[in-house]
């Protein structure tokens, strides 16, 4: 046997386990890379209540005449507000409506993407929007001061956000919202058996 064939047993005391010196990352992402269809439903239906929310924007300014005009009448000849006053108090109101309104817009397209992306704080501040909404919706419909198409888009924005909520809540998506497992990562110093070990 030559000396070129002879490979000697490595030495015990050089023991070197599997893997040593290689760490693995760790990557505390939430849910998994792919949402389950429950939440890819809320994820569109959350959109589709930014379109609402939208189309109720757009209607309400073509009400403003008709909104003012109605205010002049209740209001005009009894000496508490001047007609100036009260086109200033409609005006106003309008701007704050439309101000709130594209916020609103705003939330639902922010709620469903963190929403698809598993955040589980934006599942509990959707469900918290979502209450907000109700006591306002429990408000315009007892009031009963818009117009019936305005009520009407008001309260199906309000069944679009219960379906949404249903969805997140449900089982099948309580998985996308959940941390994945944290693994510490692997190396050398962090095995300490050897030989002498047994």
């Amino acid at each position: 046997m030559t000396s070129e064939q002879y490979q000697p047993y490595p030495n015990p005391q050089h023991y070197e386990p599997f893997g040593a010196g290689q760490s693995y990352p760790v990557e505390p992402t939430s849910g998994g890379a792919t949402p389950p269809r429950t939440v890819t439903y809320a994820f569109y239906l959350m959109l589709s209540g930014a379109a609402l929310s939208g189309i109720d924007l757009l209607y309400g300014l073509t009400e403003l005449s008709y909104v003012r005009a109605t205010a002049m009448a209740k209001h005009s000849g009894k000496g508490t507000l001047s007609d100036s006053q009260i086109d200033t108090i409609v005006t106003v109101s309008f701007v704050v409506g439309c101000v709130v309104t594209l916020i609103s817009v705003g939330l639902w397209i922010w709620m469903a993407f963190a929403n698809r992306a598993g955040r589980n704080w934006a599942r509990i501040t959707a469900t918290v929007f979502f209450g907000m909404y109700t006591v306002d919706t429990l408000a315009t419909v007892t009031v009963g001061d818009g117009t019936a198409i305005s009520t009407a888009i008001t309260v199906l924005t309000w069944l679009v956000g219960l379906a949404v909520v249903i969805l997140l809540w449900i089982k099948q998506s309580g998985t996308h919202f959940q941390p994945a497992p944290e693994y510490t990562p692997y190396s050398a110093d962090t095995y300490s058996a050897g030989p002498q070990d047994f």
